[in-house]
C-alpha cells in the first residue's frame, strides 16, 4: 500500500519536472527573437534628436552615390571620424570665391566623408588645416557626392549643424568664415573688380569683389541705396543693392551714414541665385565719376516738355518722364517731403510764367535746401493735374510732376 501510494507520488513529481524543463526549453526558444527585438531597439536609439531634427547615423554606402540617384540630399546625418587634409575643389579658377574647400573626416573603417566649405578668401583657410588629427562627431546636411573626388559631401551651412570635439567644444559654419575687415583686404589687395552688369551672368556666380560709385539715393526703410557706377565697357549705369538679406551669417549693414553724392566702394559677392550679397560698404575720396557724367546719364531717360504739351492734354501725357526747366515761386517742406510751384516758360527778358505743381523726396536728410527765386532743372514723371485750395479759399489747378531729381542751376 505504501509502495503504490511512494510510486503515484513519484510520478507525480517526475510530470511537474517535466513540465517545468518544457517551459523552460520553450522559453529559450523565444530569447532569440527577444534579442532581435532589442536589437532593433537600440539601432533606433543611435539616431539623434536634437532642438525638432531626428540626425540619422549615417551608413557610409547609403550616401556614395550621387544626390539624384539616391533621393537623400537634405538629410540631417552625423557621423564619427578623424579630421584630416583639406582639399580643393575647382569651379573656375579666374573667379576667386566661386569655388569649395572640403575638409576630409575618416571613419575607424578607412571610409572618407568630405565637409564642405566655401573657398578662400571667405573660408579661414588655416583654422581648417589646424584642425587636423582631431576626434570629431559632425552633425551635418548630405549634400551629394563630389564629382572631382567621388565620396559624400556633406556641410554645416545650414541651422543647427556643428562639429562637435573633445572636451565639448563645438564649432559651426560662422566659426570658419572669414570677417569683413579680411575680406574686404583681400578685394584691395587683388583688385578684384566686379561689374554689376555681371551680375546675372551665371559665369560670374559665386565671384567676390567690389564696384565703385556715386551715391543716389539711400533708403534705410527698405535697406537699399542706388548707385551710379562704371559698367565693363566704361559706360555709366545706374544699380540698386539691397542689404535686407546678410552676406552668409553676417548682420545686415548699417547704410544710414550714407547720403547722396557719396563716393563710395561696394563690396560684394554674387550668390548662386544672381543676387549681389553686400557685405560691406565704404566712404572714399574719388571714384573718377563726374556730376556731368551723370546728368548726362540721367536726361537720356527724360524728354523736354513745354507747358503747352504739360496741361493742353493731361491725360495723354500721364506717366511720361518729363524734363523741365523753371524759377521756384513757392517752397513748403514738411521733414523730407518738399512741395514746390515752379514756373517753367521763360520769356526773352528772363521772366518766369507757367506755374506747375511738384512734389520731390529730398534723397538725403542733408540734401541742399531749394529756395524760391531758385532756377531749377527738374526730372521726373508727369502726373496729370492736382487741385488744392489756394489762401484765398479759391481752388486752383495745375499740371503735377513727381519728381525723381532736381538740380539747382542758379
Amino acid at each position: 500500500m505504501k509502495n503504490a501510494r511512494f510510486n503515484r507520488l513519484f510520478s507525480l513529481v517526475l510530470c511537474i519536472t517535466m513540465m517545468i524543463s518544457l517551459c523552460g526549453c520553450r522559453s529559450r526558444k523565444n530569447e532569440p527573437n527577444k534579442q532581435s527585438d532589442q536589437q532593433q531597439s537600440e539601432s533606433k536609439s543611435e539616431d539623434k534628436k536634437i532642438g525638432g531634427i531626428t540626425y540619422e547615423k549615417a551608413e557610409y554606402e547609403k550616401f556614395n552615390s550621387y544626390a539624384k540617384d539616391n533621393g537623400l540630399k537634405g538629410t540631417h546625418i552625423y557621423f564619427d571620424g578623424v579630421i584630416g587634409d583639406v582639399l580643393y575643389a575647382s569651379l573656375d579658377k579666374t573667379i576667386p570665391g566661386s569655388d569649395s574647400l572640403y575638409l576630409g573626416i575618416t571613419q575607424d573603417d578607412g571610409k572618407e566623408w568630405l565637409l564642405e566649405f566655401e573657398a578662400e578668401p571667405i573660408t579661414d583657410r588655416a583654422k581648417l588645416e589646424s584642425m587636423a588629427g582631431k576626434k570629431a562627431r559632425v552633425f551635418c546636411v548630405y549634400e551629394g557626392l563630389s564629382n572631382e573626388y567621388l565620396k559624400p559631401a556633406v556641410s554645416l551651412y545650414y541651422d543647427k549643424c556643428w562639429i562637435k570635439l573633445e572636451k565639448k567644444q563645438t564649432l559651426r559654419w560662422d566659426d570658419f568664415t572669414n570677417n569683413v575687415e579680411t575680406l574686404t583686404a583681400w578685394c584691395d589687395e587683388n583688385n578684384r573688380i566686379l561689374y554689376v552688369d555681371n551680375i546675372d551672368d551665371e559665369k560670374k556666380q559665386g565671384a567676390i569683389g567690389k564696384t565703385s560709385g556715386v551715391i543716389d539715393s539711400v533708403s534705410v526703410e527698405k535697406s537699399d541705396f542706388t548707385i551710379f557706377t562704371k559698367s565693363e565697357t566704361d559706360s555709366l549705369i545706374k544699380y540698386t543693392y539691397n542689404t535686407a538679406t546678410p552676406f552668409l551669417f553676417y548682420k545686415p549693414i548699417d547704410i544710414s551714414f550714407l547720403k547722396n553724392g557719396d563716393n563710395v566702394e561696394v563690396y560684394y559677392r554674387i550668390g548662386f541665385d544672381n543676387i549681389p550679397y553686400v557685405f560691406s560698404v565704404k566712404k572714399v575720396e574719388d571714384v573718377g565719376i563726374t556730376q556731368e557724367a551723370i546728368l548726362t546719364l540721367l536726361v537720356q531717360e527724360y524728354k523736354v516738355y513745354s507747358y503747352e504739351e504739360i496741361a493742353r492734354n493731361p491725360n495723354k501725357v500721364k506717366g511720361h518722364k518729363a524734363m523741365v526747366f523753371g524759377k521756384v515761386i513757392q517752397v513748403i517742406e514738411q521733414g523730407d517731403s518738399v512741395n514746390l510751384r515752379v514756373n517753367i516758360s521763360q520769356s526773352e527778358w528772363d521772366i518766369y510764367s507757367d506755374t506747375v505743381y511738384v512734389t520731390y523726396t529730398k534723397k538725403s536728410s542733408d540734401e541742399d535746401r531749394i529756395l524760391e527765386n531758385d532756377i531749377v532743372m527738374i526730372l521726373g514723371t508727369l502726373d496729370g493735374l492736382y487741385t488744392y485750395d489756394a489762401g484765398s479759399g479759391a481752388q486752383v489747378t495745375l499740371p503735377l510732376i513727381q519728381s525723381d531729381y532736381i538740380r539747382i542751376l542758379e
